[in-house]
């Protein structure tokens, strides 16, 4: 330390080496002064979610036949992710505007979310003519859900909500969070349990909440019927039940976006107040982007405006708004109605692809006399199948094979192609006839 100002003065050193070695020192004895407050050391890690867990190992697997049908992600001919055509020209024309990046509301971007919501709705419902629908942007289906959950928390005295059994994985962590009252409702037994089904609804509380997935049911694959979708909203309107629709993949089922929602116009048309969480991950294939659309349809206009003041409120402090590219390019295919064609068409193939994979999965297994019934993969829909296929199955195909399966035998049908499609049946085939192959423990 300098005592005085004439230690400088009489110093043989220049200024500048004295004040360099006086930093250092004082560098030196903070670094050296280790503290005891270990504020995160009580911490435990936690494992993995399963299915990035599951993505992470195909990833890191160096077969080269390796086959990755765990995460619900589409992928083309060559397994490769794809980015629709629409979408690349779109972007093209953004990145030659210019455009600023300012922030956007805290509801998102209404030319986004008004046109999302008259994809979803159609253009002539008479709740956009009413305004007495509120839409906002969100993250996606899995945000759109999770806001509702606040608000249900927030807004609502019944904080009950039921899911069937079985659903999404991410549902329940999704609604615990926000503190509800979760149960079930029964909806799988190989096959749709639609008289469990009906007998729960009935058996709800009234005012509750209940979770329908719009269609391509994940993880099942398996969807009601048109009939069964209006017998299932008429015990929905008897009971006063809100829906909350979880529309991951509309498009994917029939490859028809209006035939997909139809249970959501079917709510609508009967005038029965819902919530819907609309996602473009799949069907746009902007899973990066984050971009959805929460759509709630009330009684008034007032009670949407209501509605949209407490989003608002629940978004700030959560993460202020949302983005603006994935906004930016919906909207801008949404307005426009041959951009629209352009990406339904896209659509349609994807869908077409999925489809003809599961005849040929189908025939092939078939074909091979394979153990089990496989028509259940023919008469599901969307993106996923469930197999049949045991945890032990599955690990041996991990392990054997390098295939790569979700444990309840989920399977992503939009990762198989003409590629590895011989090699996937072929494989499935020798684990099911060879019931003797021994796992790593």
């Amino acid at each position: 330390m300098l005592s005085k100002i004439s230690d400088l003065i009489i110093s043989p050193q220049p200024i500048s080496q004295i004040i360099k070695n006086h930093l250092q020192i004082k560098t030196v004895r903070l670094i050296s002064k280790k503290s005891n407050f270990k504020p995160f050391s009580h911490i435990q890690s936690l494992p993995p979610d399963p299915i990035f867990d599951l993505l992470e190992q195909y990833q890191n697997c160096k077969s080269t036949n390796k086959v990755n049908l765990s995460i619900g992600e589409y992928r083309d001919e060559n397994g490769n992710p794809l980015v629709l055509e629409v979408v690349k020209n779109v972007e093209k024309d953004l990145a030659s505007r210019n455009l600023p990046k300012d922030n956007l509301p805290i509801d998102g971007d209404p030319k986004f979310y008004e046109e999302a919501t008259k994809l979803l709705l159609g253009p002539e419902s008479k709740y956009i003519k009413e305004k007495r629908v509120c839409s906002i942007q969100c993250l996606s289906g899995t945000g759109g859900l999770r806001l509702t959950g606040e608000l249900i928390k927030r807004c609502s005295k019944n904080k009950t909500i039921y899911l069937p059994d079985p659903t999404w994985v991410n549902h329940a962590p999704i609604f615990k969070k926000s503190g509800l009252e979760m149960k079930i409702y029964r909806y799988y037994n190989n096959g749709l349990n639609f008289s469990g089904l009906i007998e729960d609804l009935e058996n709800a509380k009234e005012n509750s909440f209940v979770v329908f997935h719009a269609c391509s049911h994940n993880p099942t694959g398996t969807d009601p019927t048109e009939k069964q979708w209006k017998k299932i909203l008429k015990t929905v309107k008897k009971k006063n039940l809100v829906p909350i629709f979880d529309t991951a993949y509309l498009g994917f089922s029939s490859g028809n976006y209006d035939k997909d929602a139809f249970a959501i116009r079917l709510a609508a048309e009967q005038e029965i107040p819902s919530i819907i969480a609309q996602s473009f991950s799949k069907n746009l294939g902007l899973y990066s982007e984050r971009i959805g659309c929460l759509s709630i349809l009330c009684d008034t206009q007032k009670e949407a405006e209501n509605l949209r003041s407490q989003l608002k409120a629940i978004i700030l402090p959560m993460y202020s708004n949302p983005p603006i590219h994935g906004s930016l390019i919906v909207g801008t295919i949404l307005e426009n109605s041959y951009l629209i064609r352009k990406w339904k068409a896209e659509m349609k193939e994807m869908q077409s692809r999925i489809s003809e994979m599961r005849s040929l999965v189908y025939k092939e297994l078939t074909r091979k006399k394979t153990k089990r019934s496989w028509k259940r993969i023919i008469s599901h829909s969307g993106m996923f199948t469930f197999s049949d296929l045991t945890e032990k199955h599955v690990k041996i195909l991990k392990e054997k094979y390098s295939i790569f399966v979700e444990s309840t035998g989920r399977i992503s049908m939009g990762g198989i192609n003409h590629n590895n499609i011989n090699y996937l049946v072929s494989s499935i085939h020798e684990v099911l006839q060879n019931e003797h192959f021994s796992i790593k423990r």
